[in-house]
């Protein structure tokens, strides 16, 4: 690690364990405005917290990362914000 941070010159760094990456991926993401603000909604409104998240130069996918503990509370959560049901609810 020290040998890291020091050829990336950086101040500190640090390395997180137990956590999940979900993505959204979808061609039409970069013409329909709001997806991110809907996905973020849908975490927040089922109290999953976002360590952090990041959306690609093409507009087509956004990443999520949440605690591993949270992660498929929080696949349901998209699912159900952007298809309207959860797999549960079927």
């Amino acid at each position: 690690m020290r040998q890291l941070v020091q050829k990336a010159e950086v101040d500190y760094a640090e390395i997180e364990h137990d956590l999940s990456i979900i993505m959204i991926v979808g061609e039409k993401m970069k013409s329909h405005i709001g997806v991110t603000a809907t996905a973020t909604r849908a975490l927040s409104d089922n109290k999953i917290n976002i360590q952090m998240m990041s959306q690609g130069s093409s507009e087509v996918s956004i990443m999520f990362v949440v605690n591993k503990n949270q992660e498929k509370e929080a696949i349901r959560a998209l699912y159900k914000a952007f298809f309207g049901s959860s797999e549960s609810d079927e």
